[in-house]
């Protein structure tokens, strides 16, 4: 970590490899450069395009994370919802869980990507309560409403 300091103190690239290892170790990390990512602004065209490449790659390799640890049972997960500290691969192994119950199906990188962190079975529950209830949705901006697809049987 006092490597990556000194780093960013000089403006000097430590290079992939050891923030790759530093990537690994510390989830703090992970947060920070996300946040930077997101932040770019686009004034400075190589860093633009080095940032969205470390994003991509960021993503990656957390989608082969989450997709990789050993499997573990519902009473596991259960119990580490109320712990206050799980390390970090116990993160990704109830994140794991979390997907397999969910779709009910193997985790690979793709689903984890697709998943986006629960949010694709939230849309489609909501899209799905929508349809059940309603022939239109009001804009939470305005008072237009809009019609719904006609859903076939």
């Amino acid at each position: 970590m006092e490597r990556l300091k000194m780093a960013g103190v000089l403006k000097d690239n430590p290079g992939f490899e050891f923030l790759a290892e530093c990537w690994n170790d510390d989830p703090a990390l992970q947060i920070v450069v996300k946040k930077l990512v997101a932040k770019d602004n686009g004034s400075d065209e190589g860093t633009s395009r080095w940032m969205k490449a470390a994003g991509i790659a960021i993503d990656e390799e957390h989608y082969r994370k989450v997709a990789n640890p050993k499997d573990i049972d519902r009473r596991t997960y259960n119990s580490r919802q109320h712990q206050d500290y799980l390390k970090p691969e116990e993160v990704l192994e109830c994140e794991k869980f979390r997907i397999q119950d969910t779709y009910g199906m193997s985790v690979t990188p793709e689903l984890v990507e697709q998943d986006d962190g629960g949010r694709l079975i939230k849309n489609r529950t909501y899209a799905k309560t929508l349809s059940n209830s309603h022939s239109s949705v009001t804009s939470a901006t305005s008072v237009v409403r809009f019609p719904l697809p006609v859903r076939k049987s």
